[in-house]
């Protein structure tokens, strides 16, 4: 089992993924702060085959009344809790999609602020003494 670590926004809003409430806990970080959020990884199980056979033998041995419709509702019930899964995970990436353009536009900004500032300092200085780049 490995670990690795996860930038999360302590602004979030809306129900957090089950990966932010690990938070270090007694940081007293501001509205916007970065949070690590320590994130394990495992291997997952393996999916058995699903085959319409398998299914009804597993639920006619069971003895339900109908084989096939207690299947389909387990295909059906199995559906939708991948499409919901699926709807979180795609929810995920755009919050993680909107905090990264927001960290970019943040970056673009302080460059610009910086760049102003040593154009200002160029100026004091008066043009004979080169400013080294940081």
């Amino acid at each position: 089992m490995s670990t690795t670590m996860s930038i999360a926004s302590s602004s979030s809003s809306g129900s957090a993924p089950a990966a932010a409430s690990n938070t270090m806990a007694g940081t007293d970080a501001g509205p916007g702060a970065l949070l690590l959020v320590p994130l394990t990884t495992s291997t997952p199980a393996p999916i058995p085959a699903l085959s319409s056979s398998i299914l009804l033998s597993q639920y006619t041995a069971a003895g339900a009344a109908d084989p096939s419709m207690a299947a389909l509702s387990y295909v059906q019930s199995e559906k939708q809790s991948l499409h919901n899964k699926n709807e979180q995970l795609w929810k995920l990436i755009e919050r993680q999609r909107t905090g990264y353009n927001q960290l970019v536009a943040e970056l673009e900004r302080a460059r610009k602020e910086r760049d102003g500032y040593r154009a200002q300092l160029k100026a004091v200085v008066g043009g004979g003494a080169e400013i080294a780049a940081a």
